[in-house]
């Protein structure tokens, strides 16, 4: 008896069925098949790359197996196709009079060179055709976020970034050049290399029973709210990054955390881990300097949420999916639906035995004992 007892306090957070193992097992599946954004056409599997090689590769102008990542300020060149957008070719630029020889090679899409051109934000081109135009990153970000071309783009985006800002060496202030065997920047006069670098950052998603936590920043569109966010700072760990970020925002205590997915995210040059994690203790206390808003969300009434090309939207929908089919697999006992008052006393005494037997099998001994020790409470002393 003390073992069942003890085991039900130290798991008294489970559910009917050990609710959060089930609800874990079932939000990977579910993930795995929802975020085919992160699972497919990895940059591995589409350019065969098995080493950086920046020599070597000369340019076609007039070639359709080339692609072009052109980008200006904070915007990226487009051309429409069919109704679509899509990254255009080198026949496509041929009419412009780009500094082709300032290109970065970054891989192969489908057989296909790509390269990167950062243009001066005041460059101004000659009369654009109607099929061609600059988007700003993240409209284009989401423009070709359910094309093959993706995940080049993450790195195209990513490279862009990391070339601009390092045209000179942080060491000695002379001017870089692309080094030919590896990804970096190299310094001709003292010898230092830098190489592409990104912020790791941390993605939370927290539930309570059907309910989500989500903030807003002060910085989001009106109504907007996300799953929470923060930065790993040096010496932590990403769990530790996510305990601190959450108790540092929100004034809470977590537990059962998992990491779920990780997803490259170019605003500037980021990679989001994913995890979920399930509230310990504590009301919501938010930091206003960080937060304008937090509060608990029903999985059936959320607000504005982000595009779902970001991971924390694939998280959210991910864990809707499970939690609702966990629920239906868990809100009715097929056993005790089966007890009413019309049941002979003999039939249901037998019943209620056995769904005694189960639960505390399952840990849950106590909570079927108060539930019995009712039961025959409310049972008349002279039965027939």
């Amino acid at each position: 008896m003390f073992l069942f007892r003890n085991s039900y306090n130290n798991r008294k957070a489970a559910s009917f069925f050990n609710q959060h193992r089930l609800f874990q097992s079932s939000l990977s599946q579910d993930f795995s098949n929802k975020a085919g954004i992160l699972q497919k056409n990895t940059l591995l599997e589409q350019n065969g790359m098995k080493k950086y090689d920046h020599t070597g590769i000369e340019t076609d102008h007039t070639s359709q197996n080339e692609l072009w990542f052109l980008f200006r300020g904070e915007t990226l060149f487009l051309q429409t196709q069919e109704n679509s957008v899509t990254i255009p070719t080198s026949s496509a630029l041929k009419q412009f009079n780009l500094p082709f020889e300032e290109k970065q090679h970054i891989g192969k899409h489908d057989s296909k060179n790509c390269f990167i051109l950062n243009l001066p934000k005041t460059m101004e081109l000659p009369a654009l055709p109607k099929d061609m135009n600059f988007y700003p990153l993240r409209e284009a970000h989401v423009l070709l976020a359910e094309k093959s071309i993706f995940s080049m783009l993450l790195k195209a985006i990513q490279i862009s970034f990391w070339d601009k800002k390092t045209q000179f060496c942080g060491s000695c202030g002379t001017k870089t050049s692309l080094d030919g065997k590896m990804m970096a920047k190299a310094c001709s006069d003292c010898g230092s290399l830098t190489f592409a670098q990104f912020s790791p950052a941390m993605l939370v998603l927290i539930w309570r029973n059907d309910e989500i936590l989500l903030a807003r920043s002060h910085t989001f569109p009106p109504g907007r709210y996300n799953i929470l966010a923060g930065f790993v700072e040096p010496g932590e760990t990403v769990e530790e990054t996510v305990v601190r970020e959450v108790k540092e925002e929100v004034g809470i205590e977590i537990k059962n955390l998992r990491y779920v997915a990780s997803q490259p995210w170019p605003f500037p040059s980021n990679l989001m881990f994913g995890f979920t994690a399930e509230h310990a203790a504590g009301n919501i206390c938010i930091d206003q300097e960080e937060l304008d808003d937090a509060q608990w969300f029903s999985i059936d009434n959320l607000p504005s949420l982000p595009h779902s090309v970001s991971l924390s939207r694939q998280m959210v929908d991910a864990h809707i999916a499970s939690r609702k089919k966990m629920n239906i697999q868990t809100s009715e006992w097929p056993l005790l639906k089966s007890i009413s008052p019309k049941t002979p006393f003999l039939r249901r005494t037998t019943i209620t035995a056995l769904a005694a037997t189960g639960l505390l099998m399952a840990g849950f001994w106590k909570p079927m004992k108060d539930y019995v020790q009712s039961y025959i409470e409310d049972q008349p002393k002279n039965r027939p």
